[in-house]
């Protein structure tokens, strides 16, 4: 059975390559899911507009976890035959499904401390978002979904509401790092004209942005 790997940070390394300057063609970089084979190599990538990809050759996934997907922000190049060629794949900072706010602890409260927003946008299957952090290890802070409320609008669509939970959990403001998050959107099973509303806390103050399934 396979695994949905939801990680804090997850680095993956690609076997030969190297960090001498090189000169990538026409590659795309996007957010996509790769699946692992039962020996842990990159089997499959697969984007949010439905396109799945081959690697062209044997791409090794350090530490990955065989049979497993992960969320990544990988850069490939398409090639014939449904095949690419993977360059670069990072893991994302956070890509864990949504907790209903209800279901938090009595001591597991919604943290709000502030991050930097580049961007924010929505694909059929996931709210992401690529974010300026503070931090000096970004590994000790914790991010998470919330799920704060869901509604029916009058014309009988749904309407979920999210947050992101940011706790710096005492990591020093030392410089901005950029990150890439994930919010996935299956749990939520949301339909075609059902509403998101995506909110987080920013040094400019609170940003709400809202979205339609389509």
């Amino acid at each position: 059975m396979k695994k949905i790997a939801l990680i804090s940070v997850f680095c993956i390394l690609l076997t030969g390559c190297s960090k001498d300057k090189f000169h990538y063609p026409d590659a795309f970089t996007n957010l996509v899911e790769a699946d692992t084979d039962n020996q842990g190599n990159l089997k499959l990538i697969r984007t949010d507009e439905g396109e799945a990809f081959k690697p062209s050759t044997s791409v090794h996934l350090k530490d990955a976890t065989p049979d497993s997907t992960y969320r990544v922000l990988c850069m490939y190049q398409p090639l014939e035959h449904s095949q690419a060629d993977i360059y670069k794949m990072n893991g994302i900072l956070c890509s864990s499904n949504p907790i209903a706010i209800e279901d938090l602890k009595e001591d597991d409260l919604l943290s709000n401390d502030p991050v930097k927003l580049t961007s924010i946008w929505c694909s059929s299957k996931y709210v992401n978002l690529r974010l300026g952090v503070m931090t000096k290890d970004e590994e000790k802070q914790i991010f998470r979904f919330i799920l704060t409320g869901k509604h029916t609008t009058a014309g009988g669509q749904q309407a979920f509401h999210l947050q992101l939970s940011h706790d710096q959990n005492n990591d020093p403001e030392a410089y901005t790092k950029d990150c890439y998050l994930s919010c996935p959107l299956k749990t939520l099973e949301p339909q075609k004209g059902d509403s998101i509303y995506f909110t987080l806390h920013t040094y400019e103050g609170v940003s709400t942005t809202g979205f339609q399934i389509k």
